[in-house]
């Protein structure tokens, strides 16, 4: 399994108010995103997503509703172990892979958005934009 040196945003899921700017956000996440072209062109096929939406995530943090782009996401967790076999997320797992970007608090607080969802794509998605949506710095 290709291991990342950093998310995940999966998602992916860097804060940019970790950095106060956007760009070092933007900037880990199209590493990520360079890092996983096999990874992501199977889970864009296997999910049915719109290129053009995967696309706008990676470059803009902007999150499409669509199932399509939700299940993506979940397919991307789970190629980088960041989902288990029983759909939880994997906590040591993404804060180690993505060393100093995101702390275990901040990991369990989006955990706790996520995991009282059944859906995996629902579940991913809504983690992935917690990670990248909440002000986590409140929290430290």
């Amino acid at each position: 399994m290709l291991r990342l040196s950093l998310l995940f945003t999966i998602y992916c899921s860097i804060d940019a108010s970790f950095y106060h700017s956007e760009k070092p956000t933007l900037d880990a996440l199209e590493l990520w995103h360079c890092t996983t072209d096999a990874i992501n062109d199977t889970c864009v096929q296997s999910s049915g997503a719109d290129r053009d939406q995967v696309q706008l995530l990676w470059s803009d943090l902007m999150y499409s509703e669509t199932r399509n782009l939700k299940c993506y996401l979940a397919c991307m967790y789970k190629n980088v172990d960041f989902m288990n076999s029983h759909g939880e997320l994997v906590g040591p797992t993404i804060v180690q892979e993505n060393e100093n970007l995101i702390t275990m608090e901040e990991f369990e607080l989006c955990d706790d958005v996520a995991k009282r969802i059944a859906d995996q794509c629902e579940k991913t998605f809504e983690f992935s934009y917690c990670l990248t949506h909440t002000n986590h710095t409140n929290h430290k």
